[in-house]
């Protein structure tokens, strides 16, 4: 009878132990991703109305360093929090969108690409291009920089003209050694360090040029000391509380002129 007992008694402590052990807090994230503003891409008019949406809705813009700091340490986030990217620095993000941003009390995040960085033509052949901003531009009051990658956002140009070299986004080229991989990845990188940490910006969250990735690339950018990876997969980003792994490959809601922003939130799964 006693042996029973203590079994029992067992049974119920184990019982209870198992119940006090809680699932991760998650949180939904939506990262609206953003290119070219007025007067090629979306109308300052239209960016005011998509975020007011949002904020109207209870929702709070925070940057993704915010974001990082909840997946990695715990720090508390917000209810509903969103955050706004606008991918490639194009000179429009902080022309017509970083003022309605910051009117708004939104942070404004910029993918930036290196080598285009402060340029209105592309490397080497000073073709025109759209312009893009650079130092002069920054810091500025809700700009925040990510990285875009250095020299890894190729255009057709770069295959037309050197295609024994060109590289589709941060993927392995054909006959490309592990080594020689690794170390472009790290030159590319040790780049953007250099030209983001002068100016506030964080190299270590990367968005994916043309949201293209492999495991590969994922496993050499940790290494590097990457933290966070967005691609151009459709969806809500979905963050654990106090798991750093939780905040690579994260989704994005790619928005235009004509986007009903918070439906597509609201209405996603």
């Amino acid at each position: 009878m006693r042996r029973r007992l203590t079994l029992l008694l067992a049974f119920l402590l184990a019982a209870a132990l198992v119940s006090c052990v809680r699932a991760p807090e998650e949180t939904r994230v939506p990262i609206l991703m953003y290119h070219d503003f007025a007067p090629e891409g979306v109308s300052a008019e239209t960016f005011e109305s998509q975020l007011r949406a949002l904020l109207d809705a209870g929702y709070t813009a925070v940057t993704l360093r915010d974001v990082l700091a909840y997946a990695a340490d715990g720090t508390a986030l917000p209810d509903k929090p969103f955050v706004v990217v606008s991918d490639d620095g194009y000179a429009s993000a902080v022309d017509a969108a970083l003022p309605v941003a910051q009117r708004l009390g939104c942070p404004l995040t910029v993918a930036v690409i290196g080598v285009s960085f402060g340029r209105d033509t592309y490397k080497d052949t000073g073709e025109p291009m759209y312009p893009h901003f650079g130092a002069d531009d920054v810091p500025a009051p809700g700009l925040c920089l990510i990285s875009h990658t250095f020299d890894c956002h190729n255009v057709g140009l770069d295959r037309e003209r050197s295609p024994e070299t060109y590289r589709e986004g941060v993927l392995r080229r054909a006959g490309e050694s592990a080594a020689d991989y690794e170390a472009a990845l790290r030159a590319d990188f040790e780049k953007m360090q250099a030209l983001l940490a002068p100016l506030g910006g964080d190299a270590a969250i990367l968005a994916y040029p043309f949201g293209l990735w492999s495991e590969e690339s994922e496993t050499v950018l940790r290494a590097l000391g990457v933290k966070m990876t967005l691609t151009t997969a459709g969806g809500v980003a979905v963050v654990r509380r106090g798991d750093p792994k939780s905040v690579f490959l994260l989704p994005r809601i790619a928005v235009d002129e004509t986007t009903d922003v918070l439906g597509m939130i609201e209405n996603h799964k």
